[in-house]
């Protein structure tokens, strides 16, 4: 007489199944019983995974199975379709290949007619893995699909937003108008003031926040990047027209971002107590300026403390890596100096407008010329990439007429995966690359606005915002051996 088969009877339950019928818990769970009364088996146990998706075997009861295996305290799994156990193929044969086989164990599919100690069950058990696959693949396309459908549309699926009131049910939100004016004066803020300042002023005007706690640097950020307020929805790196009202302009958002992309390079380069730190280099070699303290002693007086700029090349006497030459003689040059003729330079600017213009339309348009590129590039990857799904959708159709063995189907999609993949990256990239052509020229925009209230600012700021202004309008200044000055600007 055989042996009494011992059971592990695997059931899940996903998100998207709570409302497929016939797959709950109770239901699978009274199936599988019946399934083996019916075979005169006993179950060990069962292993029960609720609400876990089928996308990988990181399941508490899939991995309870695979340690009972290895215990051997089981012989059979058994489930009520193929796809509770997996939906990629690769698991399944994972699974089967380096798990059951090498333990002995039979795995059963209660409606599917197979079990894998037959050769036809086993054969079956491929086909059913790829279909499984299959079925995944297309599950995950439609959720894609549904939310860049939601974003086409202009749906709003996010939840809450601080300055909007979401009405459920409509997909839209609702300004609120007491929050939408404190936006409003975080936008118009940051043309002045950085975002620690602006928390400081919300804090002290005791305006509550979205957490109902303080203002913070964190919040503001939020907002001020946030696309939603310009009456958009953002979904992977692309924003969609929205069905809820604008709480800023067009002209408040790209202000906004001009400034803050601006001011995030220049936290990265931060060198020295300097209004111009990191900036400087010398006009004669190329190399970095250095910032340096020096104190100096004179008898019977208080000793004082001299900040200067020197070129890497003289300071380390072409020894450093910051060198450029062996020998460099550019000087010694007081910080207070180069700052007063940086200062200066800005504000003759800032009173001949012409000028400036006339200096970022040579800078923009050198960058123009590829726009055309970029775009017929882009175009020709789109209709690749069309082409690619269209292959897709054949193999598939071909697979289930019958025209394709398993294996093949596998070899053929991976391949048009692989390619599918590398197009869309390449895609991203130029467009990347386009975005940053529009974001060049509201950034020129926004420097001449800042140069043109240049005096006005600058009378009013204190020394970490005109050290912010500076770092934000200034590419780059050269100092000459003979004191000349020349001032760079970031445009």
């Amino acid at each position: 007489m055989d042996k009494q088969p011992s059971v592990a009877a695997y059931i899940r339950v996903s998100t998207e199944d709570q409302a497929e019928q016939g797959l709950s818990i109770p239901n699978q769970k009274s199936r599988l019983k019946a399934y083996c009364q019916s075979q005169g088996w006993k179950i060990y146990n069962f292993y029960i995974d609720d609400g876990r998706s089928g996308k990988d075997l990181e399941r508490p009861g899939a991995q309870q199975i695979l340690q009972d295996i290895t215990e051997g305290k089981i012989d059979t799994v058994l489930v009520l379709k193929l796809d509770r156990l997996s939906r990629r193929q690769k698991d399944v044969l994972y699974l089967i290949e380096d798990v059951f086989e090498p333990n002995s164990i039979r795995f059963v599919s209660a409606t599917e007619n197979f079990d894998t100690s037959t050769p036809f069950g086993r054969a079956m058990l491929s086909v059913l893995a790829v279909f499984a696959q299959l079925e995944r693949d297309t599950i995950i396309q439609r959720s894609k699909w549904g939310k860049l459908e939601a974003a086409k549309a202009g749906r709003w699926q996010g939840g809450q937003v601080y300055g909007y009131k979401y009405i459920p049910g409509t997909y839209k939100l609702q300004p609120t108008e007491s929050e939408a004016q404190v936006v409003r004066q975080v936008f118009d803020l940051y043309e002045t003031y950085g975002m620690r300042k602006i928390a400081d002023m919300l804090n002290e005007k005791k305006i509550p926040s979205p957490r109902g706690k303080r203002w913070s640097h964190e919040l503001i950020s939020y907002i001020l990047t946030n696309p939603v307020y310009l009456g958009k929805i953002r979904h992977l790196g692309k924003d969609y027209k929205a069905m809820h009202e604008s709480i800023i302009t067009q002209e408040q958002w790209n202000k906004a971002q001009a400034t803050y992309e601006r001011r995030q390079k220049f936290k990265i380069r931060r060198y020295g107590d300097s209004l111009i730190a990191g900036l400087v280099f010398c006009g004669e070699c190329g190399a970095r300026m250095r910032y340096k303290t020096v104190k100096q002693k004179y008898p019977k007086k208080t000793p004082r403390t001299i900040h200067y700029f020197v070129c890497y090349s003289q300071h380390d006497k072409g020894r450093g890596h910051m060198s450029r030459v062996d020998f460099c003689d550019c000087g010694y040059k007081h910080v207070n100096d180069i700052e007063d003729k940086v200062i200066e330079q800005i504000h003759n600017i800032s009173i001949n407008e012409e000028l400036l213009r006339n200096e970022i339309e040579k800078e923009v348009s050198s960058t123009k010329s590829g726009n055309g590129q970029i775009e017929s590039q882009m175009a020709r990857s789109k209709k690749e990439l069309k082409g690619i799904e269209s292959a897709l959708n054949r193999w598939y159709d071909a697979f289930e007429h019958g025209a394709l063995n398993p294996a093949e189907l596998t070899e053929r999609v991976q391949q048009l995966k692989e390619k599918r993949n590398r197009l869309e990256e390449h895609i991203e990239i130029l467009r990347g690359k386009l975005q940053e052509e529009k974001r060049q020229n509201i950034h020129a925009e926004n420097v001449i606005t800042q140069i043109r209230n240049f005096n006005k600012i600058w009378s009013e700021s204190k020394y970490d915002e005109r050290k912010e202004i500076i770092q934000g309008l200034v590419k780059k200044v050269e100092v000459f051996k003979n004191d000349e000055t020349r001032v760079e600007f970031d445009l």
